[in-house]
């Protein structure tokens, strides 16, 4: 999966290889994901859906196969068998926040966790296009730091049992063994499940 064009016409431009091929590309193995304005920043896999995160938005994709059979192509039904074999399915999850820190996206106990520029943190709990609880913030707690760092250059590291964000001259860890992060979608107030996530 190929993604971040900076051309101003194809910003939001997702292309994938050939399965089991990855040097080539079919010309109709493409999609443009969501708002064309806003530029693909990075990818995640979560479960078996690929996550597709732009500046503002997130978008899940999921894999299926179609039969291709050999009198569609004797019929010229199907005129490229690489796109018509492997079919990806796009679906928005979160219509607001994306992430435009791609160097800071780890995969934590199983879900994608990620900063952005405005000084926060996320984790992503489900991939339910039908819900509006699939985002959460879980740095409530250190929020009036992170917005003196300069986040659009921090990376993050997965290390025992911590994420670790570095930002300069300083580290964020954040325990995600932490009774908060992993019941953080049980919790009715975002806030009090931020209580029980400890950040050093």
């Amino acid at each position: 999966f190929l993604g971040g064009n900076i051309n101003e016409k194809n910003k939001a431009i997702v292309v994938w290889s050939d399965f089991d091929n990855p040097l080539y590309f079919s010309e109709n193995n493409y999609a443009y994901i969501g708002d064309k304005s806003q530029r693909v920043t990075a990818f995640g896999r979560q479960g078996s859906s690929l996550i597709v995160f732009k500046e503002k938005e997130i978008y899940s994709g999921e894999y299926s196969v179609s039969a291709v059979s050999a009198e569609d192509i004797i019929q010229e039904n199907i005129i490229d068998i690489t796109s018509n074999t492997a079919i990806f399915t796009f679906s928005l999850i979160h219509s607001l926040i994306g992430c435009d820190c791609p160097n800071s996206i780890q995969l934590c106990l199983n879900r994608l966790v990620w900063a952005t520029k405005e000084g926060k943190i996320y984790t992503l709990t489900d991939r339910n296009k039908y819900s509006e609880r699939n985002v959460f913030n879980v740095s409530l707690m250190i929020e009036d730091r992170l917005k003196n760092e300069d986040l659009a250059n921090c990376f993050s590291a997965d290390w025992h049992g911590f994420y670790l964000l570095f930002c300069a001259d300083r580290v964020y860890a954040m325990n995600y063994n932490s009774y908060g992060y992993t019941n953080i979608s049980a919790y009715t107030q975002n806030f009090d499940a931020n209580l029980l996530i400890p950040w050093y």
